[in-house]
């Protein structure tokens, strides 16, 4: 089958907006819950696809990675059931659990959202990025 320039410029576009629709689902629907679970077990952090300098102070850790793909919270807060970050346990009820980590750092999939830092005042989670 030969492939035309349209059906090429076609292909991007449906691609595209593929991409466009999981980015929605995870902003929408996965986010606001990714915020809950960890308001509930006591992160005050938390920055999604980028290092942000307040989680770090948070966390104790000095994180050299680019934070594309990754999740970093703050303070350590370990599993009840094991020593992991609970980031971990979290990300993997989420199904966004994309591979191992560091202290307070996780890897994630199925979530590309834009680059975000949020710190908990006043019992909500604000926007810092």
């Amino acid at each position: 089958m030969e492939l035309t320039v349209e059906y090429i410029d076609y292909r991007k576009e449906l691609m595209a907006n593929v991409e466009h629709v999981k980015k929605m689902i995870a902003e929408k629907e996965v986010l606001p819950i990714l915020l809950k679970k960890c308001k509930e077990v006591g992160y005050t952090a938390i920055s999604i696809n980028m290092t942000h300098e307040v989680v770090t102070k948070l966390s104790g850790t000095c994180s050299p990675h680019w934070g594309k793909g990754m999740i970093f919270t703050g303070p350590k807060i370990r599993s009840r059931n094991d020593p992991w970050p609970r980031i971990w346990e979290i990300t993997r009820e989420l199904n966004i659990h994309g591979g191992c980590g560091n202290a307070e750092q996780v890897q994630t999939k199925n979530f590309p959202i834009d680059p975000v830092t949020y710190v908990l005042q006043d019992d909500e989670w604000v926007k810092i990025t």
